[in-house]
């Protein structure tokens, strides 16, 4: 019934009309490949269109769906294929059907799902999920294109490849990751949706997994009703999306060469479901920064152990929040125009670099880096350490730790750049109480600089803050003041008025 490990669909009963059921006859071609002794396990479907009203499942590394000119549909809402393993999925058409893939979801090597074209889907036209410590890996998306679907493609990744994609007329959003780390989202042109590329972190449903070291680089995102490009939280009223729990610092040891602290709480079956954490310091000296959890101790609550820091520098009630992050991530080279926002780390980037980019018309904002998102869904942001620069903005501003609604912020944000950018009609909107260097940057045509949210006092001068300026608030009825930050003659640094 099959050449040289083809396995045709028509051979096994398949019609191929688009009116008889052809599910049956699909799952006896599958189990003929499993069963195959033959080195190519390929299931083939003809030109045709196939209806399918039943779940399908496939699970072998070396077997292949392909066709030509051939379209899976369903009358049903909608079907899926569940890939457990698989070689590649190829050179079809799936109309209102798609593929999914679980957290338990292995390969040998590479998977390709490529050259496809996936239209009309009311769910995602690619989805996976994750585990406590398991998603898909190594999985190739790449040369598809997408019509009309909810969502392009959405879920877990990790070690994949996202590339050449064309995906327009999208309902909802297009590419949306939720969890995973070293991917790469390269070369995908998009032109609708209410998102293009976003990082939408959800903890609670990716047990606590974060997203670090991922790259966006070279694509093309054009009329989008929200966010271009994002690193975000996906929010609920409960804050178990984003941070985990707030409290304080009850004691300070070191162990092991490393610093343990007990919280003030304690966290409910954490090995199940609190991966990936870091403790923010809100207060103290060490406000500002993240560190992240090592271990919690033999019984997961007793104890925190965080990698870094300075334990002379932590004390019993600093205040802390444990937080999952996005972190390493590479935005660079991508062309977006016509956005609400072109590129924005809302509530949860760290050591985020942006660069190379060039954005047009994204009103209000071309690149923000904003902690508010954690203030409104009663979860906790953080932004740290993230560099803007390099980019070319037209029409579209700058905004790093403007807020200007919403509760007061409760949320410390710090080493953030903004670094030889340029900017035509565009404004370069920064506040200095969240520690934002900004240098070297062109504001162009009608555009203007602007600082708000002034501090109302100035941190410790040293090395760190050499000659960079520092905005004081002024008393009700006086002038703002500005400082710079110089060496004295005897080696000791201070605050010196400008104004």
């Amino acid at each position: 019934m099959s050449i040289t490990g083809i396995f045709d669909v028509k051979a096994y009963g398949a019609t191929g009309n688009g009116t008889t059921d052809d599910s049956a006859a699909v799952q006896r071609t599958i189990q003929a490949a499993m069963a195959s002794n033959s080195g190519g396990k390929i299931i083939y479907f003809p030109e045709g269109r196939y209806r399918i009203e039943s779940y399908l499942t496939i699970n072998h590394p070396a077997l292949v769906w392909t066709g030509n000119n051939a379209t899976l549909t369903t009358n049903a809402a909608s079907r899926y294929l569940t890939i457990q393993s698989g070689l590649e999925i190829s050179n079809l058409i799936l109309d209102k059907y798609y593929l999914y893939l679980p957290s338990t979801h292995k390969n040998s090597g590479k998977m390709f799902i490529r050259g496809n074209m996936f239209k009309n889907s009311p769910a995602q036209a690619i989805i996976s999920d994750a585990g406590a410590e398991m998603m898909p890996s190594n999985i190739e998306i790449s040369s598809n294109s997408f019509d009309n679907c909810c969502y392009a493609v959405y879920g877990s990744y990790s070690n994949s490849i996202i590339a050449d994609n064309t995906i327009q007329n999208s309902i909802n959003r297009n590419i949306e990751i939720a969890s995973g780390s070293n991917n790469l989202i390269t070369g995908n042109r998009i032109s609708s949706g209410v998102t293009g590329i976003c990082f939408l972190l959800n903890r609670k449903s990716t047990q606590g997994i974060g997203l670090d070291n991922n790259v966006i680089s070279n694509n093309r995102i054009s009329n989008i009703s929200e966010e271009a490009i994002s690193l975000d939280i996906h929010g609920n009223n409960s804050g178990s999306s984003g941070s985990v729990v707030k409290g304080t610092v009850s004691s300070v040891t070191v162990g092991n060469s490393q610093i343990r602290i007990v919280p003030s709480f304690r966290l409910d079956n954490p090995s199940n479901g609190y991966k990936n954490l870091y403790v923010v310091f809100l207060s103290g000296k060490t406000k500002g920064q993240a560190l992240k959890i090592d271990s919690m101790g033999p019984d997961g609550k007793s104890y925190l152990q965080l990698v870094g820091g300075n334990a002379k520098d932590i004390a019993v009630g600093d205040r802390i929040v444990l937080q999952v992050g996005v972190v390493g991530t590479i935005i660079s080279n991508n062309t977006i125009s016509n956005a609400q926002t072109g590129i924005d780390l809302y509530g949860v980037a760290m050591e985020t670099v942006v660069s190379g980019n060039h954005i047009d018309t994204c009103k209000p904002d071309g690149i923000r880096v904003s902690s508010l998102y954690g203030v409104l869904d009663g979860s906790y942001g953080m932004v740290f350490n993230n560099t803007i620069t390099s980019n070319i903005l037209k029409d579209a501003n700058i905004n790093v730790g403007i807020i200007t609604f919403g509760p007061p912020i409760d949320v410390y944000a710090s080493g953030n750049q903004v670094i030889s950018n340029t900017l035509i009609n565009g404004n370069l909107l920064y506040s200095y109480q969240d520690e934002v260097l900004v240098s070297d940057n062109v504001v162009a045509g009608s555009g203007v600089t602007s600082i708000a949210n002034c501090s109302t006092s100035l941190p410790v001068p040293s090395q760190k803050y050499l000659s960079q300026q520092r905005f004081l608030k002024g008393k009700a009825g006086t002038e703002d003041s500005v400082y710079v930050c110089v060496q004295t003659a005897n080696g000791t640094y201070q605050w010196k008025a400008l104004k």
